[in-house]
């Protein structure tokens, strides 16, 4: 018999439900949920997102020698010394590549700057993507399924747990490949793979029953690239130096696994190692892992007894395993926006001061923005406006999101949306701006997030300089911040 719960919407326009999340598992085939205790307690775990489902392969904790074992012929430089590694931790990894079929479930909703995935097919592996688009995928589907994970996230594997997972896990025959020796058994590569990638499962699993951790498509971690050493490992990842919110973000190469379609058999081997920067190729695709501990949170005992609250935040933002799971963006003058996936949009949830080494909460998990109350609200300017907008801007909610701009001296101003239509002018002048219908407030905030100019409802007319669209962290102005050409009406 076969379970399945959801969550069903009314779309008030189209006056049509739409189901946009479902969790589903099968009684005796040992695909269930997580229990109300966080625990683990099948081998499979099934998820569905819009139609499309996925399976979840547990990986049991355990040691393993990582890097040029004895059966890896002709390891690279970078793959020496082998070294001993112990993952303490059980965790899911995905049964097969994120295929572009699921890809598009999870970011229907999402625009993004070019289609990704130059072979195309719903059952091929997604490629030729942005890193950070990847990123933003896992984060959706987080959001997505928040119900159901039961404190669980979705995340990029380091590159420990893929060799661990892709050697067979506590179940490693001592293959060369992911499930074989004899790689036309487990992979798609130049030899087979009649240059494009196939559709996935479709040949050997490994000793786990995961698919294709050896070609089809190379596959991103998290880490960046590190030299190995001798010295025991536990739970490693090539970004644990790293304390840089925007190094760690954006910048360096990145280690890929597994090799792809378009390279040669050594590539594909267990231990090899790729690495890149974090650019498009139709070479590189991803696998999910999901697990209880995203990030290590930093020991509550190190704290300085005399440490505030937002050193504290701070401190906590800043670990390595959390930071490559949002995306964060430079506002300029030492403040970072760190935005987190809510609803349909990536909404700005900390700022992060550099110099003061101190983080600041600007709206809540509910999105209802924190630093901004009754008296920070110019009301006059929404005289004549809707019951709807008024409650919205009462409620200080910022459920249609909007932007936090460059800072200047200090001050950034901020943009937000009380009733967007999602309908844009555009300009010969290459710029845009809101139309009628749209109900737009502007204020300013300083570095902690404080309002230092009320939020006043004006209807702009911008162009500006060698810009084609607003976008986060772009230097729009109202009040003269920025490097635009603005006037109100």
């Amino acid at each position: 018999m076969k379970y399945e719960f959801g969550w069903t919407f009314l779309n008030k326009e189209t006056g049509k439900l739409r189901r946009i999340v479902s969790f589903s598992f099968n009684k005796g085939d040992k695909i269930m949920m997580l229990n109300s205790e966080n625990k683990i307690n099948k081998d499979k775990l099934n998820f569905m997102v819009n139609g499309v489902s996925f399976n979840m392969i547990l990986v049991e904790h355990g040691s393993f020698m990582m890097g040029a074992t004895e059966e890896q012929e002709a390891p690279k430089d970078v793959e020496k010394p082998a070294h001993k590694v112990i993952i303490t931790r059980d965790y899911y990894i995905g049964e097969t590549l994120v295929t572009q079929e699921l890809f598009k479930a999870v970011m229907g909703d999402f625009p993004l700057f070019f289609e990704p995935s130059g072979f195309k097919g719903e059952d091929l592996p997604v490629e030729h993507a942005y890193r950070t688009y990847f990123q933003e995928f896992i984060g959706a589907l987080n959001w997505k399924l928040r119900t159901v994970l039961a404190g669980k996230k979705f995340r990029l594997p380091t590159e420990a747990e893929w060799e661990f997972a892709a050697r067979g896990g506590n179940k490693s025959k001592g293959y060369k490949y992911a499930g074989s020796n004899n790689l036309c058994e487990v992979a798609w590569y130049s030899e087979n793979s009649n240059n494009e990638t196939h559709p996935v499962a479709k040949l050997k699993p490994n000793e786990l029953g995961i698919y294709d951790m050896s070609g089809n498509v190379s596959e991103w971690c998290q880490d960046k690239f590190y030299e190995y050493s001798h010295t025991p490992q536990t739970n490693p990842i090539g970004l644990k130096n790293i304390t840089d919110p925007i190094e760690i973000n954006h910048e360096g190469l990145r280690i890929c696994r597994g090799g792809s379609w378009y390279n040669e058999a050594t590539l594909c081997r267990v231990s090899d190692r790729g690495y890149i920067t974090p650019m498009p190729t139709a070479c590189i695709g991803m696998r999910l892992v999901l697990s209880d501990c995203v990030y290590e949170t930093p020991d509550e005992n190190a704290y300085d007894t005399h440490m505030s609250e937002e050193e504290k935040l701070y401190r906590k933002l800043c670990v390595p395993h959390y930071l490559d799971q949002v995306f964060v963006h430079d506002l300029g003058e030492g403040i970072v926006l760190v935005k987190h996936v809510m609803g349909t949009d990536f909404k700005p949830r900390y700022l992060m001061d550099k110099e003061t080494k101190c983080a600041y909460e600007f709206i809540s998990d509910s999105e209802i923005l924190l630093t901004v109350t009754d008296e920070d609200i110019d009301w006059d300017s929404l005289k004549g406006q809707p019951q709807e907008v008024l409650d919205i801007a009462k409620a200080h909610s910022f459920h249609f999101s909007g932007y936090i701009h460059q800072y200047y001296n200090g001050v950034a101003e901020v943009e937000w949306w009380l009733n967007p239509d999602g309908v844009y002018d555009i300009y010969e002048e290459g710029g845009c701006m809101p139309d009628d219908k749209e109900v737009n407030l502007f204020g300013a905030i300083d570095r902690k997030g404080k309002v230092v100019k009320k939020f006043r409802l004006k209807k702009m007319t911008c162009r500006f300089q060698n810009r084609s669209c607003v976008g986060p962290g772009m230097e729009i102005s109202s009040y003269g911040l920025g490097k635009f050409i603005c006037s109100s009406k």
